[in-house]
């Protein structure tokens, strides 16, 4: 949906072309169809969705808008890894029950990273709250003036009089008909309105000649045709559309040129009714009735440029032919369809320059994560990436898929009064197999330039469906199983799958559905300072959501590798340290290994793990699987190696 700032920019560039078309043809063109152009404005300000079309103006400017992505080529300051290569001074540090208790701040003077997984994917910017208290005192203010303004005139009405005068009543009935219209007199008013909707009254000055026979049959012609086309209730709606837009000037104007217009039109209909040659006595009657002032609020009929537009209107009217009728109503077709809707979209605008567009938004609503898989972000195929749901096409026009969790953005084009609830899962090969569900959520985004709606969808593979081990025996049966693949994997093994969502509106469902492709893995890696362990000792660690793994090169001789039989295996404990100041316990290795089970950290258990070594390359490694969790990456803010603290850089 559109918010009241892109209704209005978008109501504001058709107010703009029909103050052009007004200017060039208000004598020429037939003033319903001016009418018809301020609705279509209205309408464009009012309702909080857009219409694709493919005649819409603003392909064009999508086009344009694609050939300078074109021209402006790729950006550099784009980063495409998100794994940390950089070496950092390690900080000794003393842990005990699980918490780090001493720390030297000499030996790093690289502090650790201080943010937060909350952080990786920081909530959209809320409008400060202080514009919205501005506009709602706005609209209370400009609310409250057409109020007063309106109700300081009704004693005026319950003054007024019936007009007991048998000619007036014989001519207000040739014109209404059967209508029930009440005909009043007033001395507290300067010249005829009319008021009330479901009893109208058309209200005539005290000192108006009742005598004056044509004069009377103009003045009551004219105010008939206000009740007939229900004209207060489109001043009304003209108020609640300044109301809710008064921060915009262009919309003052299109409520006094709209007002202004609706007599312009009543002036036309009165003079094809009693033919050109009334022009110039109806004229006449205008300009006797120009030393007093209409006191509706918003109606200014009698001002000096309006009276004067007036009389040259009537008097350069011509009947129009049917052509000529045509013409105007053509018109203000193209006009609408140009100008009152919005571009379709995913059609015009070739998919490369549209990834850059998306990078934005992904970088917007996950910003780190966003940023660094830029390079990631695809356009997902199928038959099944689009799917119309109550009047809106959806669909699945970008994915971002990482280990752990997919992204992906949605498209609407049509009215959408309500977000979808969206359900998804991994389907495998068999129809109907759900491999994972996912636990997901569905954000609403700023809708693009055209006011399509944009949404977006972030899931993680759903791990509610089964328990921990309740024992180690019921443990070693599920990893003989292997089962535990299974239940933690990572998206990547799932590539080829297909991701399938449920949209849900108010009852009214549809699927969408996108192979699942791309999958960026999750990794971490550290440098470490071998010199402040005893050598040989792992000089890199890689940490991903389902192990950690050490690796280095030993400068040793073959016969001491064969002599010591743990030279690939040095004393290694290992902790990890997440953004809460939590401390995972990630496996003791090498001559003393006792414990380890001990020291598991509530809710993380460890898997297998093994290390190797090549003696021919002096190459050797430690892998650390874990077996009931899945590590988020983004948590991490440092390695903990023997007591050393090696920070993950921000």
């Amino acid at each position: 949906m559109l918010d009241l700032v892109q209704m209005s920019l978008n109501g504001s560039v058709l107010i703009l072309v029909i103050l052009l078309v007004r200017s060039l043809g208000k004598y020429r063109l037939a003033k319903s169809a001016l009418l018809l152009l301020w609705c279509v404005a209205v309408l464009r300000l009012l309702l909080p969705w857009a219409i694709a079309s493919p005649f819409s103006a603003y392909n064009g400017l999508r086009s344009l808008q694609t050939e300078w992505l074109e021209m402006s080529g790729p950006r550099d300051e784009q980063v495409h890894a998100i794994p940390v290569d950089k070496p950092e001074k390690p900080t000794a540090v003393v842990i005990a029950a699980g918490r780090i208790v001493v720390q030297d701040t000499n030996i790093a003077t690289v502090p650790p990273r201080a943010d937060s997984a909350a952080e990786t994917q920081p909530r959209a910017a809320e409008p400060l709250p202080w514009l919205q208290i501005a506009w709602l005192a706005g609209f209370v203010l400009v609310g409250t003036g057409i109020l007063l303004s309106h109700t300081r005139h009704r004693p005026d009405y319950r003054t007024s009089l019936p007009l007991e005068h048998e000619p007036a009543q014989q001519l207000l009935a040739r014109l209404a008909g059967h209508s029930r219209i009440e005909l009043r007199r007033s001395d507290r008013i300067l010249s005829p309105l009319t008021y009330g909707l479901l009893r109208p009254v058309i209200l005539l000055p005290a000192r108006l000649n009742l005598a004056d026979h044509d004069c009377l049959a103009y003045i009551l012609a004219h105010e008939w045709i206000h009740i007939r086309r229900k004209d207060v209730l489109i001043k009304a709606v003209l108020a609640l559309t300044l109301c809710l837009h008064w921060f915009n000037p262009l919309v003052w104007l299109l409520f006094g040129l709209a007002q202004r217009d609706l007599e312009l039109s009543c002036d036309e209909i009165v003079v094809r009714r009693f033919g050109a040659q009334a022009r110039a006595a109806y004229a006449m009657t205008l300009i006797s009735l120009a030393e007093t002032r209409g006191r509706l609020l918003g109606v200014q009929a009698f001002s000096q440029n309006a009276l004067g537009e007036r009389i040259r209107a009537i008097m350069k009217s011509r009947r129009q032919s049917f052509a000529q009728r045509s013409a105007s109503l053509l018109l203000v077709g193209s006009i609408a369809l140009a100008f009152a809707t919005s571009a379709q979209a995913g059609e015009l605008a070739p998919a490369e320059p549209l990834v850059a567009s998306a990078s934005d938004v992904f970088q917007g609503a996950l910003g780190e994560l966003g940023t660094a898989y830029a390079d990631a972000i695809v356009s997902p195929a199928g038959e099944r990436c689009e799917v119309t749901l109550d009047g809106s096409r959806w669909s699945i026009s970008r994915m971002l898929a990482t280990d752990l969790d997919v992204h992906l953005l949605l498209t609407a084009d049509g009215p959408v009064t309500e977000a979808p609830v969206v359900t998804g899962r991994i389907l495998g090969m068999e129809p109907d197999q759900t491999l994972y569900r996912l636990d997901g959520r569905l954000r609403e985004l700023e809708p693009d330039a055209s006011g399509t709606c944009r949404f977006l969808y972030s899931a993680t593979l759903a791990r509610a469906d089964r328990a921990d081990p309740t024992s180690d025996e019921q443990a070693r049966l599920i990893l003989a199983a292997g089962d535990q693949w299974r239940w933690y994997t990572s998206l990547a093994d799932l590539e080829g799958a297909s991701l399938a969502l449920t949209l849900d509106a108010d009852g009214k469902r549809a699927e969408l559905a996108a192979p699942v492709s791309d999958v960026q893995r999750q990794r971490i890696t550290l440098k470490l300072d071998a010199l402040l362990h005893d050598a040989p000792f792992y000089d890199t660690a890689e940490i991903s959501p389902f192990w950690i793994r050490l690796s280095g090169t030993a400068a040793l001789s073959r016969q001491a590798m064969q002599d010591d039989f743990f030279w690939f295996e040095p004393d290694s404990e290992l902790y990890l340290e997440l953004a809460d100041g939590q401390l995972i316990f990630a496996g003791r290795w090498g001559r003393d290994k006792s414990q380890s089970h001990d020291r598991e950290t509530s809710g993380y258990r460890l898997g297998g793990g093994s290390a190797s070594g090549d003696e021919t390359s002096g190459d050797f490694s430690l892998e650390q699987q874990f077996r009931f969790f899945e590590l988020d990456v983004t948590a991490v803010t440092a390695l903990i190696v023997n007591g050393i603290r090696y920070p993950v850089s921000g």
